[in-house]
């Protein structure tokens, strides 16, 4: 291998028998490394092109914490899809609010949740079915499942 920057870059392929030359021509594509001079000057070397600074790019649903003159700097990277469906979400439950339909729901849901919990919880203390003893009266008149009445009786009537 040999690095002639005015001609063409040379390579051996040396994983097999035969040699094979890659040619880049370096001028045109690398024109940094080309030497067109073997002068250098102070004026040209000062105001030669900087590359921009790079921008750090902050992973979504990440927080970049910084500390920059003293101060903490927080950057946000983009919202994940969820977080997104979580604004929405949240947006609508405000939107909600205002109606008293709905709040009207969300209490009886409050109030069927508790009670499930506290029936499930005065069994488990108390022993399966110790809440019907407790609380639950028996029925004051028979069912129409005792009675010997069927569909077919009232039909005829």
């Amino acid at each position: 291998m040999y690095y002639n920057p005015n001609t063409m870059y040379s390579a051996r392929n040396t994983f097999s028998k035969s040699t094979m030359a890659v040619k880049v021509p370096v001028k045109q594509d690398f024109p940094e490394l080309a030497v067109t001079t073997n002068k250098l000057n102070y004026k040209d070397t000062v105001t030669k092109k900087t590359l921009a600074p790079q921008v750090k790019v902050v992973m979504p649903g990440y927080v970049e914490i910084s500390r920059r003159n003293g101060k903490n700097v927080y950057e946000y990277g983009a919202e994940t899809p969820s977080r997104i469906r979580k604004n929405k979400r949240e947006e609508q439950h405000i939107k909600n609010l205002e109606d008293p339909n709905y709040i009207m729901n969300q209490a009886m849901y409050k109030m069927v949740n508790n009670w499930e919990s506290y029936y499930i919880q005065y069994n488990a203390m108390n022993g399966p079915g110790a809440y019907e003893e407790h609380y639950v009266l028996p029925p004051l008149y028979d069912t129409d499942s005792t009675s010997e009445s069927s569909d077919d009786d009232f039909e005829n009537e």
